[in-house]
């Protein structure tokens, strides 16, 4: 499975997942007149496509929950590259340090990184 965004401006939605998620574009399509189809994008270990509007595709807002080395710095990056604080980072009964930001597509961030490590976790 491949997860698929619809975005209003991917070009300018992947500059953001770069700056504020370390993205890696992994390769475009182009319609033979040259518009950009789609954009296929990388972050951490999860891959997904993304386009822009139209064509009867509309705007569906996600969530994403990220893992990532240190929440408190992962949410300074994300907020200066532009996202919005929805929760500050705090400790989770579950062993998870979280924090939550929307980006500025309107996308949920769950921004986690796992503190306590049972025989469990995967």
């Amino acid at each position: 499975m491949v997860p698929y965004l619809y975005v209003e401006d991917p070009i300018k939605y992947l500059e953001f997942l770069m700056s504020a998620f370390d993205a890696v574009e992994l390769g475009r399509t182009s319609t033979p007149s040259g518009r950009l189809a789609n954009l296929r994008v990388r972050i951490g270990t999860t891959s997904f496509m993304m386009a822009g509007l139209g064509g009867g595709l509309t705007k569906m807002p996600t969530a994403h929950k990220l893992y990532v080395e240190d929440v408190d710095k992962a949410i300074v990056r994300a907020i200066s590259s532009g996202a919005i604080m929805q929760h500050a980072p705090v400790d989770m009964p579950y062993g998870d340090r979280q924090a939550i930001v929307a980006d500025p597509c309107g996308n949920t961030w769950f921004l986690c990184t796992r503190q306590v490590h049972e025989p469990y976790d995967r």
